[in-house]
């Protein structure tokens, strides 16, 4: 077995990344040319700071710098690693000792993720992501999944010591009710929520999404502890205890305030005793969601409608990371962009004597800018900030370090068809095909922390094989153009490599129950994390350990330090109060429309609401900058005049 290990602990304690061996560099560097004590654009032009290159930082640059004038305007990113995209890794290794760096030879490889692995096209945000892709030229280059797919339809809960399949039609409910462990307790829970009493939720309500739902069901506690929990493992890796159910599940709020209960919710309003009509301010962002969701359909056209209506995740030959360095590849390519990596911020101050922002690096540059788009943790901002000359600013810096990160270790488990053959598993190996497991917080003897499994090969089975030439089922289709992808999600294959990924920690981590072998409460290094991952795929999938042992399967363990910020109850509450900060600050060294936040750490941890976010900041600010008042604008018109990045929380 060769375990190759992403994040290792150097001797001073400090978290350091080393390379995979892989056929393309896994990592995209910047540029590094100093930016000295420039504190004025040169030529007159404006300067606009972005914070951070992953995902949101890379797609706020670029939109920037496709809308705004190259003459007028100077772009600078700044991202504190040596590579850029984030948590979005994408790795694609040699599978053989004959295989040789660039390397075209087919079947000899695997693509494998670090953070994101698909990514799902629903919604406004999912649209937006979709056209970012056609505008990058990458359409041809989709895979996908068939909403039809055992992928797609085949999900698992591992519930008290076994996998259930999660019911993926209405047909299958019934059975379900009467025989699924997870699901048990949901008929007596929904008949208490009829009969339940709906509370007063003001501006400053919240609860817990457990709060919500045992309240909700009449103190049952079966729904959030066997199924919610499971399903916020994987999106969240956080406690269904903790998080806020206003910011994670606003319908739910939204349905309990307007009809009573959530089932009610499916009777006629005037069989409702209990139903409210919605506010006027509710309808009135119900119809601009509408309006956006449907404007967001009409730029990508029908071929991409039925795409979408057929396809239940997708991804790209050599992974997600194609996205990011696609973004890279442009924004390298415009004059009016710089790309900065080991640029980290070690402050950031407004002067008393101007409006303009100052921001120190850890490199010793320093830089002044007009506007900071900061994309960057919450928690890092809050330290950059100074606060010495202003109260809004400590305030806000209270206000972000209130919301926490939670450490996610990712292990990445590669399993050729010699390992599985000489242990007598041959063309199967894999007791159940489909995306993969979640374990609630309930499921027994789970001291290892681990929040579930995701089964690659199973979601991409042809990923590896078209890795190397990096053309698709999809690519090679009649029907795939430069602007559009096939109109059939790509057929499903056998894999020749049994691919999963084994995720633990999370809130895990914080619990006194997760230790390492020594007994010390901290991460447990890459060898432990290797042992807890084998452990529950023999546990629970039943591979034997002559397999996940054997000399041709490789291990891959990365520890994403604080990679998903953690929306706790009061988490809406907060964001509308730092929105307000920002607004109203009227300080000779006002922040006001000179800090812009987006990214993870506000309005959603999704790649998608990433992407979304970032455009509509970036469309914002150019709109602002090109016509201030926002009139005959072809871009997004702006309806105040601080932009912030917190408007859907105002």
């Amino acid at each position: 077995m060769v375990t190759m290990i992403r994040t290792v602990t150097s001797s001073g304690g400090k978290l350091v990344r080393q390379p995979l061996r892989c056929l393309a560099p896994t990592r995209l560097s910047g540029s590094r040319r100093a930016i000295g004590n420039n504190v004025s654009a040169p030529g007159g032009q404006k300067t606009i700071a972005v914070l951070g290159g992953g995902i949101t930082g890379l797609t706020s640059a670029l939109v920037l710098a496709r809308h705004l004038p190259k003459d007028r305007f100077r772009i600078v990113l700044l991202e504190k690693e040596n590579w850029l995209g984030g948590w979005v890794q994408s790795d694609v290794l040699p599978l053989n000792s004959n295989a040789q760096e660039g390397s075209a030879q087919k079947a000899n490889v695997a693509v494998v993720e670090g953070g994101p692995r698909s990514l799902r096209p629903r919604g406004y945000s999912g649209m937006v992501l979709l056209d970012l892709i056609r505008s990058l030229g990458l359409a041809p280059r989709l895979m996908s999944v068939s909403t039809s797919a055992p992928a797609a339809k085949n999900r698992f809960i591992y519930y008290p010591d076994r996998l259930n399949r999660l019911v993926s039609s209405a047909a299958g409910i019934p059975k379900a009710l009467l025989t699924s462990p997870p699901l048990k307790g949901i008929v007596p829970s929904v008949a208490a929520d009829f009969f339940t009493p709906a509370r007063e939720w003001n501006a400053d309500a919240d609860e817990s999404v457990d709060q919500f739902l045992t309240r909700r069901f009449g103190g049952r506690t079966e729904v959030p502890t066997n199924l919610v929990s499971a399903v916020l493992h994987g999106i969240y890796a956080g406690d269904s205890r903790n998080l806020s159910v206003r910011a994670l599940m606003p319908f739910l709020v939204r349905t309990e305030q307007e009809h009573g209960s959530l089932v009610r919710a499916i009777l006629p309003k005037w069989l409702n005793s209990r139903y409210k009509a919605p506010s006027q301010a509710q309808i009135d962002k119900g119809k601009r969601e509408a309006a956006e969701l449907e404007e967001a359909k009409q730029r990508l056209g029908p071929t991409w409608q039925q795409w979408l209506q057929n396809t239940s995740v997708y991804s790209f030959p050599r992974g997600i990371q194609e996205i990011t360095d696609a973004m890279v590849k442009e924004l390298r390519s415009q004059p009016h962009v710089e790309v900065h990596t080991s640029s980290g911020i070690d402050a950031l101050s407004f002067s008393t004597d101007s409006a303009d922002a100052m921001i120190s690096l850890s490199n010793g540059d320093e830089l002044t800018a007009q506007r900071v788009i900061s994309t960057i943790p919450a928690s890092a901002l809050a330290t950059a900030l100074r606060s010495d000359y202003s109260s809004t600013s400590s305030r806000l810096q209270s206000l972000l370090q209130k919301t926490p990160s939670v450490t996610v270790a990712v292990i990445n488990i590669i399993i050729p068809s010699s390992a599985a053959n000489q242990a007598g598993k041959g063309d199967r190996l894999l007791p159940v095909e489909g995306f993969g497991f979640l374990i609630p917080r309930s499921t027994p003897n789970n001291e290892d922390g681990i929040l579930g499994v995701v089964f690659d090969s199973d979601t991409f089975p042809e990923q590896d094989s078209v890795a190397s030439t990096g053309i698709s089922s999809e690519q090679s289709s009649s029907d795939a153009t430069e602007s559009s992808p096939s109109v059939q999600p790509s057929q499903v294959l056998k894999a020749e490599t049994t691919k999963l990924t084994v995720m633990l920690g999370g809130h895990w981590f914080d619990k006194a129950n997760i230790k390492t072998s020594t007994g010390v409460s901290s991460y447990p290094d890459s060898s432990e994390l290797q042992e807890r991952a084998l452990r529950t795929l023999e546990r629970h999938l039943g591979i034997p350990p002559s397999v996940l042992r054997h000399p041709d399967t490789r291990v891959i363990v990365r520890l994403q330090k604080d990679c998903i910020p953690q929306y706790t109850v009061g988490h809406v509450q907060r964001m509308q109060e730092i929105h307000n900060l920002l607004v109203s600050e009227q300080e000779p060294s006002s922040m006001a429309g000179k800090l812009i936040l987006t990214g993870a750490p506000y309005t959603g941890v999704s790649v998608n609401d990433c992407v979304a976010g970032a455009d509509r900041v970036g469309r914002a600010v150019a709109d602002q900058e090109l016509m201030p008042n926002g009139e005959n604008s072809t871009i997004t018109p702006v309806k105040q005049s601080v932009i912030t990045g917190l408007e859907m929380h105002a």
